[in-house]
């Protein structure tokens, strides 16, 4: 038996379609709808660049629509007021 089939097994999860790869993604995710910062979330999860953490993390359609609400050019003014001033 593999480990990750141990690992399941161990956790009464033994048969069931997931792995411990599915477990470390949910976990990362977790941590970044909590609010820690990518670079933690990197250093901890031991990810060499933000670009390869950052496509391995889940974004949920709530946060999609979340974006999509924002106003792009309201945000740009806010932006470069805050820059100039």
């Amino acid at each position: 038996m593999s480990t990750n089939g141990q690992a399941l097994a161990y956790a009464g999860l033994e048969g069931l379609e997931i792995s411990t790869h599915s477990f470390s993604r949910t976990a990362l995710t977790n941590l970044s709808n909590a609010g820690v910062p990518l670079r933690v979330i990197q250093e901890i999860s031991d990810y060499r660049s933000l670009a390869s953490l950052q496509r391995y993390l889940e974004v949920s359609p709530e946060q999609k629509k979340a974006i999509a609400g924002l106003n792009y050019l309201e945000f740009m003014d806010r932006f470069e007021r805050l820059v100039s001033s």
